[in-house]
């Protein structure tokens, strides 16, 4: 058995394996009642929402449902109307919505925010980069944590890196309870290539994609129909005239 590699496909055998060693796949939202046997299923959602939906119907069609933590104050807007129907597919397909939050200011006005982008009520949070930060949210009543429960082991795939094995050991032998993290960004591309290419040819255009398709769909025609272009066309035109005459 090896680690898997980050693809579609090796993802798919991740989730095939848990079920067949016997693990009930979970999201974040039941952590509290700690079922043992449990896998419960996180996606920080740190880059872009573009194609995440690739891994959420692969994930559906398995019949798992997970936790996708959604950034407010990251690289992508939420508001979007594309972003607003990828959250409202992921719901749609059973998978919780969660706050990936990066400060506690204005932290309640965010996660209301995402609310309503999502259409759907967020009851899990995880604070983003905890490494660099305390949390000091992670014991907050009413929200669900994922790091004030315990849990066997802890395993993320964090820029397409694996700190050790543990990820084989928990698909080999049934653990009590394992929380696993797991980047869907990270694993859009079959043909995927080393950790910084893969940031050059995939995410970055994943990033983009949005922008340019605001940019041709919205932006360019209301210029070409805005007032102000209308005159300024008549007045270049009519000097043009004048100047020919």
């Amino acid at each position: 058995m090896r680690m898997p590699w980050f693809d579609l496909k090796d993802y798919a055998w991740i989730l095939k394996q848990a079920k067949d060693i016997g693990y009930d796949i979970r999201p974040v939202k039941e952590m509290p009642a700690q079922k043992d046997g449990s896998l419960y299923l996180r996606h920080d959602v740190d880059l872009h929402l573009h194609r995440i939906t690739d891994m959420a119907e692969l994930e559906a069609a398995q019949g798992v449902k997970a936790t996708y933590f959604v950034m407010v104050e990251g690289h992508y807007n939420v508001l979007l109307p594309q972003n607003r129907g990828i959250l409202r597919d992921l719901v749609d397909m059973g998978h919780e919505i969660g706050y990936h939050y990066t400060t506690t200011e204005g932290f309640y006005e965010n996660l209301k925010l995402l609310e309503r982008a999502a259409a759907t009520e967020i009851r899990s949070i995880v604070l983003h980069e905890p490494h660099l930060n305390s949390d000091p949210l992670k014991n907050a009543a009413y929200y669900v944590h994922p790091h004030a429960y315990p849990h066997s082991y802890y395993i993320s795939d964090s820029c397409r890196g694996w700190r050790d094995e543990n990820l084989l050991k928990i698909l080999t032998q049934k653990q009590r309870s394992v929380l696993l993290n797991i980047h869907p960004e990270l694993w859009l591309t079959p043909t995927a290539r080393y950790r910084t290419e893969y940031l050059e040819f995939t995410t970055l255009p994943a990033m983009d994609h949005f922008a340019h398709d605001h940019i041709r769909n919205h932006i360019a025609p209301d210029w070409g129909q805005h007032d102000a272009v209308r005159l300024d066309t008549e007045r270049l035109h009519g000097k043009w005239h004048k100047h020919r005459g």
